[in-house]
């Protein structure tokens, strides 16, 4: 698999050129899963059944946007949030992941993202479930909580039901926003900023989307994307994975012994100018596209200091106190130097590895300041695959389908809570340590591969799993 993995990217590359048009940057212990407590809001997802040019999402999303009394032409940088219909006493308490989408406006995946969520709708852990069904609470607590995950009782409607994800997404400040029928409708951040690639402007955005899913407290990890990202794994398997994992997945620890931390490779964009806040001892660097916990996303949001000295030192151009050029970009430094700052590296993962990204080609030419870019030619089963095992380490665990099945087994849908019995069985306890260090995202993946990216990754015969269309989803149930 990845002889014929490799085989595919370099006749690629023979055929494609480098990506050179982005304006915008879209690249720059263990323990075992079990739910935490969070908040009383549940985002009501926006869709239906998608269609593979992204056109219809459903008059049900419709009707629950308009609501809330905000259309998007009338508060177009607001955040919609649709309240539990159980209320506070029936509270699911299901942590959530916010996925916050860095883009420049238009999302061209938005079809593929669309089914993917579309496959934990009405989906709980089951811990949640039966604590929310069975737990020591008054009767009609107990029943508030059945009648907040059996909502409706059609299935159009539940569909509309997410309690594992919620959506943010930074567009340029001066974007119309997204229409009623999109799934993007009333998830745009307030205070947006003018991003530019390689400027500090990328932080300030991450920062944004930071503060709007900070408002949620049921948001307990936090996923930075784009708009050129694709999943690599199915929604249940990222969301256990990111879960099960307390630290953050960002690349905070200090050489020596850290490959990507050696002087070489960073010490060449710090410079005394910094000082006295941010020292070399203090100076990492890290990919973008980083998940952080709570508590390390509630202090990236608040900081002011680290902040200034990145904002105002970590440019490009000529340094006179090192008489020589530097380049250096914020948004590889700000959270890896903030969180060694405040002694908190020791809680990363050491590598910010959730995204898959190719910086150079398979004869190892780097391909300079962006990472390759995936055009409609490489999508096909053996790139994704050669992906998904992070670029070719030959990780079968990262590809492993019995590993999906055993993630499946820690959730429940609604539809279950009828026959639950109380007390019911907590049950499902699943061990990520084999898969802690496979890519759950991919990118980048251009507009031009949308349509085949929708046709391969929700096709019932595509051996990937990754987002089946409802129909396989009811085939194999």
């Amino acid at each position: 698999m990845r002889r014929k993995a490799i085989k595919a990217i370099q006749r690629l590359e023979r055929e494609e050129e480098s990506d050179n048009h982005s304006s915008a940057r879209c690249g720059s212990g263990v323990t075992v899963f079990a739910t935490k407590v969070a908040g009383e809001l549940c985002f009501a997802m926006k869709s239906t059944s998608p269609s593979a040019d992204g056109a219809a999402v459903g008059a049900a999303a419709a009707a629950a946007a308009n609501a809330t009394g905000s259309g998007e032409g009338e508060a177009a940088s607001s955040l919609v949030q649709v309240a539990d219909a159980a209320g506070r006493c029936g509270e699911l308490r299901v942590p959530k992941v916010a996925l916050m989408f860095l883009t420049r406006g238009a999302m061209p995946h938005e079809s593929l993202w669309k089914v993917w969520l579309g496959a934990a709708d009405g989906v709980l852990p089951r811990a949640a479930a039966a604590a929310a069904a069975c737990g020591n609470r008054e009767p009609s607590c107990t029943a508030a909580a059945r009648s907040a995950l059996l909502q409706g009782g059609d299935g159009a409607r539940l569909r509309l039901r997410q309690h594992l994800f919620s959506l943010y997404i930074h567009p340029g400040p001066d974007d119309s926003g997204y229409g009623p029928t999109s799934l993007f409708h009333g998830r745009v951040v307030p205070n947006r900023v003018q991003v530019r690639w390689g400027e500090h402007s990328m932080v300030e955005a991450m920062r944004a989307l930071l503060r709007a899913a900070l408002d949620d407290p049921a948001n307990q990890r936090f996923q930075l994307l784009c708009e050129h990202t694709l999943p690599l794994q199915p929604p249940l398997l990222v969301y256990a994975q990111l879960m099960s994992e307390p630290r953050s997945r960002v690349n905070a620890c200090a050489a020596p012994g850290n490959r990507d931390q050696a002087p070489n490779n960073t010490m060449d964009r710090w410079t005394p100018a910094m000082l006295p806040a941010v020292t070399e001892a203090l100076w990492r660097k890290s990919p973008q596209w980083v998940v952080l916990n709570r508590k390390h996303a509630e202090l990236a949001a608040a900081d002011t200091a680290i902040n200034a000295v990145i904002r105002d030192h970590c440019t490009v151009g000529y340094d006179d106190l090192l008489g020589r050029e530097r380049d250096c970009y914020s948004d590889e430094h700000f959270v890896p130097v903030l969180l060694a700052a405040h002694g908190l590296d020791n809680e990363t993962t050491c590598a910010g590895n959730t995204m898959s990204v190719l910086w150079s080609s398979t004869a190892g030419k780097h391909n300079g300041k962006h990472p390759r870019s995936y055009g409609p030619r490489a999508v096909t089963i053996p790139v994704f695959q050669y992906l998904r095992q992070g670029l070719g380490e030959s990780r079968a665990e990262c590809t492993s389908a019995q590993a999906s099945a055993r993630a499946r087994d820690v959730f429940l849908h609604a539809d279950e809570l009828p026959a639950l019995r109380c007390p019911a069985e907590g049950g499902g306890a699943w061990d990520p340590e084999r898969q802690a260090g496979c890519p759950l995202f991919a990118r980048k993946f251009e507009a031009e591969a949308a349509a085949p990216a929708y046709r391969l990754l929700t096709s019932c015969d595509a051996a990937l799993g990754i987002a089946p269309a409802p129909s396989c989803q009811m085939a194999t149930s």
